[in-house]
């Protein structure tokens, strides 16, 4: 079994020779500068000691992962210059990966999202604390490939307010799975987001939502609370079944006090299937608090 490799104040992660089948353990209490894992294999990277360690994103992106399969990343706390200041960073990135697990990390300041999953499969997001970045907490999208086996469970989304640099479509939510086939959001709790979306008209941010070319999701017992949306907006939603989606199940969820509806239902004319797609044994409580003709359960879509 290899020996695992130290990152401490005096020995900089510039110094180690990364190879497949490494563990990488940064001394906790101290701040490092970002870094990025490409083509590796076997991995784990994470903190020691009695604190976490801090990874410093500064202006641009914390931590990516490129081409690494079988890795785990965990125990960090990883931060950006802040929502407003970050140009466009994102906390965390995986890229093109395979068999990952992201895990026990904290992620804030970052102007895009806290952590995004690009065109991977066998991703698991599982305890982090995603809070205070702009366009999202946690989100799937593609650029390659459609996302595939998505995990994110025991998670907490809170306070991302949205992007200044999205001016014409949404941004500011706290969960969102987007080109991905089978995912399972579960055990996660997503409060307090949007509030600093930028535009009004056409659609805006939710607490846990899907959209766009997603097929098999489930969302279970989460929580969605005092979500947000600009005043005269639209949107600011417990959680959303949206366009482009099939097989979609929602059960065991509780929405309360956010200010669109607790549970919507929307096809906005996607151009893709939307079918299959149901709620069950769900609770919303106190909700449409601020959007007009909004209510525990909301269908919209085109004649």
């Amino acid at each position: 079994m290899k020996q695992p490799k130290y990152v401490t104040p005096h020995s900089p992660w510039e110094m180690l020779a990364i190879e497949d089948g490494d563990t990488i353990l940064f001394e906790g209490g101290y701040i490092y500068p970002p870094f990025c894992l490409k083509n590796v294999h076997n991995i784990c990277v994470g903190s020691y000691g009695f604190a976490p360690a801090v990874i410093d994103g500064s202006n641009g992106n914390g931590v990516e992962l490129s081409n690494v399969s079988n890795a785990r990343l965990f125990g960090l706390v990883i931060k950006g210059n802040g929502w407003k200041e970050n140009r466009r960073g994102i906390g965390v990135l995986v890229y093109g990966c395979t068999n990952v697990t992201v895990q026990n990390l904290e992620v804030f300041g970052f102007q895009q999202s806290g952590i995004e999953i690009v065109s991977s499969r066998n991703i698991t997001v599982e305890g982090c604390y995603a809070h205070n970045n702009g366009f999202c907490g946690i989100n799937t999208r593609i650029t390659d490939n459609q996302n595939e086996n998505i995990t994110v469970r025991y998670c907490k989304a809170l306070d991302n307010g949205g992007s200044p640099a999205v001016k014409d479509n949404h941004s500011g939510s706290g969960i969102g799975i987007f080109h991905t086939r089978n995912a399972v959001v579960e055990y996660c709790e997503a409060a307090g987001n949007g509030w600093a979306q930028r535009q009004r008209n056409i659609n805006g941010p939710v607490g846990i939502w899907c959209a766009c070319d997603v097929d098999t999701l489930v969302f279970r017992y989460n929580i969605a609370r005092h979500n947000r949306t600009q005043p005269g907006g639209v949107d600011g939603d417990g959680f959303d079944i949206d366009g482009g989606v099939v097989n979609a199940l929602m059960e065991y969820n509780y929405s309360y006090e956010n200010e669109g509806s607790g549970y919507l239902f929307c096809e906005y004319g996607s151009g893709l299937d939307y079918r299959n797609n149901r709620m069950e044994a769900c609770v919303s409580l106190g909700d449409a608090t601020r959007v007009p003709q909004q209510g525990s359960v909301q269908y919209y879509g085109p004649d």
